[in-house]
């Protein structure tokens, strides 16, 4: 299951979006048209855009959901959680095979 994931943030967030941890769908807050969730490259970043042409307003995909605010990619949370759930989490796997430090496990 997670290994398909490991290497794709746009396939983690659809996962989480199946299992309702994410929002499916999104409507713009400055213009309120419907938002379209958008791969990007550049930034190893899943992003919901604005449809209008004239608003193309941006957020994360995490905003609104309890990942807002995690600096680690959703592919390596969802990573942890499968983790969490095995009962995998001392702090040595959580660094070697998340790069996380103390305090990212932790929170």
């Amino acid at each position: 299951m997670c290994a398909r994931f490991a290497n794709d943030e746009m396939a983690a967030v659809q996962f989480m979006q199946g299992r309702g941890l994410m929002h499916d769908r999104r409507i713009c807050p400055r213009c309120g048209r419907y938002m379209v969730l958008r791969s990007r490259e550049d930034r190893d970043d899943v992003r919901w855009r604005c449809g209008r042409k004239e608003c193309r307003k941006e957020m994360s995909a995490k905003t609104g959901t309890w990942f807002q605010g995690c600096e680690q990619p959703i592919r390596t949370m969802l990573l942890f959680i499968r983790a969490w759930a095995e009962k995998w989490t001392t702090l040595s796997f959580c660094r070697g095979s998340f790069d996380m430090n103390e305090m990212a496990a932790v929170d």
